[in-house]
């Protein structure tokens, strides 16, 4: 039984070795030295128009209006200021932010 067993030992100890030199040179483990990249965060953006006038009636654009994101957790806070835009010629503002409410 103990001849048994050591012959067993020999095996396990030469499986893990061989798995252990072996897995880098067919993929199975990698030790790259360049640093993973990043992911580039999520960008939000908010586009729409000013106008003068009830909708549906888009005749009468209005250029220079201020715009402003907030976010916030809290419907009764306005929060933090995300950007702001000033529309341009045709009542269009842009506004964007890496920000997650």
């Amino acid at each position: 039984m103990k001849e048994k067993r050591t012959t067993l030992g020999i095996g396990l100890a030469a499986l893990l070795l061989a798995v252990v030199f072996l897995a880098p040179s067919v993929g199975l483990a990698s030790r790259s030295a360049e640093p993973v990249p990043a992911l580039s965060p999520q960008t939000w953006v908010f586009t729409g128009y000013v106008y003068a006038g009830r909708e549906p009636d888009t005749s009468a654009p209005l250029p220079g209006v201020a715009v402003a994101l907030y976010g916030s957790d809290n419907a009764e806070f306005w929060g933090d200021l995300l950007g702001n835009d000033i529309t341009d010629e045709t009542g269009t503002y842009i506004l964007g932010t890496e920000e997650v409410y």
